[in-house]
């Protein structure tokens, strides 16, 4: 093997013959330098790699977090403060509209207390009156009730004072309500049933002018059944009803002509037909000896006269023992 050497300046060269021994040998010397190269580099990466490693995990073992630096110029700056501001402010006005209504509030809670101190007094007067068991009925009490007590942080109206006196006042009213509503119902039981049974004459003054039962029709003549009593008097005298109760009926009702009915509960019923004209609408409450119609001659009917019916579970009654016996 020939290698030739040519000089710098190109003025001539030279040669050297190498054998096939020399070859070889130079060959390998490259292959060891291309290897120690390599594993030098390999080594190099490794570390690198290994040292990286190491640090993210001893990051995640101390709960680090890297925080790049952010840069906020000046008026990045004085916008969130201005911001900041604007919070403030509004956290503010939220703060003296709250304590605005918390007073108002606290008003309105005086005022029901009020109130309720009238209407105790009106219940303490009804039971006394009412002859009623004044150590069950005794609207001068406090209720029962208890609680843990908060500390008051300062003199000022704050939501957990304002709670606690709402929670007592709604404590007397319940209370209160249970009272009104137990002694209402004694007082029913001791006049309703009086109320409400027919009893007494539904005109002042006139006549009976037809009893109840079997009679001579006035029109045909013949013997006909009649279901009430009829009163003769003065056309438009008034006309009263004889007990409490709930108008079912008020209306032009053919052979009746314009008709009242009563309901009076426990089954009964009264009726009054031929008015003149009707003071009442069906559903209004009437009491005993209210004014509901006048008397007329409308209907089946001869003369100016009232047709009245007492009528129990649907089925007409002899009036005649209610209109004898005196209201209460």
């Amino acid at each position: 093997m020939n290698i030739i050497f040519v000089t710098k300046k190109g003025l001539g060269s030279r040669s050297f013959t190498v054998g096939h021994g020399g070859v070889w040998l130079g060959s390998f010397g490259a292959f060891l330098l291309l290897l120690c190269a390599s594993l030098i580099y390999i080594g190099y990466e490794y570390g690198a790699a290994r040292e990286a490693v190491r640090g993210e995990r001893a990051a995640d073992s101390e709960g680090v977090t890297r925080i790049q630096p952010v840069e906020v110029d000046d008026g990045e700056r004085e916008l969130l403060r201005a911001e900041l501001r604007v919070q403030r402010q509004e956290i503010q006005e939220a703060r003296r509209w709250i304590d605005d209504n918390l007073s108002v509030v606290a008003g309105r809670v005086g005022d029901l207390q009020a109130r309720l101190m009238r209407m105790e007094a009106v219940g303490q007067r009804l039971a006394e009156s009412s002859g009623m068991d004044g150590g069950e009925f005794d609207f001068n009490r406090t209720p029962p009730r208890g609680g843990l007590e908060v500390p008051e942080d300062g003199a000022k109206w704050d939501l957990r004072e304002l709670q606690r006196d709402i929670d007592q006042l709604l404590d007397r009213l319940d209370d209160r309500e249970q009272q009104l509503s137990v002694m209402e119902m004694l007082l029913e039981g001791k006049t309703t049933a009086a109320a409400i049974s027919p009893a007494g004459r539904p005109i002042n003054g006139g006549w009976i002018s037809s009893g109840f039962g079997r009679r001579t029709d006035p029109l045909t003549g013949k013997r006909a059944a009649h279901h009430g009593l009829d009163f003769g008097g003065r056309l438009g005298s008034p006309i009263k009803s004889v007990a409490a109760g709930v108008v079912t009926q008020a209306r032009n009702a053919g052979n009746y002509g314009w008709l009242i009915e009563i309901d009076h509960g426990n089954g009964y019923t009264t009726r009054y037909a031929h008015n003149k004209k009707l003071l009442v609408d069906v559903g209004d409450v009437v009491k005993r000896g209210d004014i509901i119609a006048q008397l007329g001659n409308t209907g089946r009917s001869t003369g100016a006269h009232l047709h009245f019916e007492v009528r129990k579970d649907g089925r007409p009654v002899n009036p005649r023992k209610f209109v004898d016996t005196p209201p209460e």
